[in-house]
């Protein structure tokens, strides 16, 4: 039965003609024919700016956040997250087929994976009370303490 002819008006052999179309079109690709172009930290790391604009204004806000509160490094195609949590990795890790293909992408070498890591020990430092927020801002800019002096403000 499996070798029974079909209506060429059937739904059957529409599907079947659509499924042998598409094999015919598919195109394989080694792994080893890819590029691996090198490059350098310093151009990963404006990537990794430019991916993480790219994604705040597609309103991915969340992904945005956690890749710019994250620490990373390259070793030769290994780019390494430490994150201060599981939560974040967690998060990290469902989009990580996106963010590797970006990067992959961008710096046309497919030999690029991502690697991420938890140390609890890394506490981000919040700022909650207004003496905070001044020391915070003093460490960013100098120019606060004279833009405070000059305008004699309270802190």
């Amino acid at each position: 039965m499996a070798n029974r002819k079909h209506s060429a008006l059937s739904l059957k052999s529409l599907t079947e003609e659509k499924i042998s179309s598409k094999k015919r079109n598919e195109v394989y690709i080694k792994e080893e024919d890819l590029p691996k172009n090198p490059f350098s930290e310093r151009e990963l790391l404006q990537k990794w700016n430019e991916y993480i604009n790219i994604l705040n204004k597609k309103g991915e806000k969340l992904l945005a956040s956690l890749l710019s509160s994250v620490n990373a490094k390259v070793e030769r195609t290994t780019l390494k997250l430490t994150l201060p949590n599981s939560r974040m990795q967690t998060e990290l890790e469902k989009q990580q087929s996106k963010i590797i293909k970006f990067f992959r992408d961008e710096l046309q070498n497919y030999d690029i994976n991502l690697k991420t890591d938890v140390d609890e020990n890394i506490e981000k430092k919040v700022a909650y009370t207004p003496q905070e927020k001044y020391n915070f801002l003093k460490e960013k800019n100098a120019t606060i303490v004279k833009l405070k002096s000059m305008f004699d403000l309270d802190i």
